[in-house]
């Protein structure tokens, strides 16, 4: 690659990142199971999934990356 990465970890972070989608109910079928049931609104998914995958997801995917891909 151009930029000096292993094509490999580039390929885990796209599918790591992908996958991880906590900020719509439609993204898996269990969210919206929850959000039927419990009356949820779209709204309560995006004031908890955006906070959820930026922090948390984010932090602990690239550091998970750094240290298992090399990064």
């Amino acid at each position: 690659m151009p930029v000096g990465i292993s094509p490999y970890a580039a390929l885990m972070t796209i599918a790591i990142f992908a996958s991880a989608s906590f900020t719509s109910p439609t993204s898996h079928p269990a969210n919206v199971l929850v959000m039927s049931r419990y009356h949820y609104r779209f709204m309560d998914y995006l004031k908890l999934g955006i906070p959820f995958t930026t922090l948390v997801v984010m932090v602990l995917g690239l550091a998970m990356l750094a240290v298992v891909w090399l990064l």
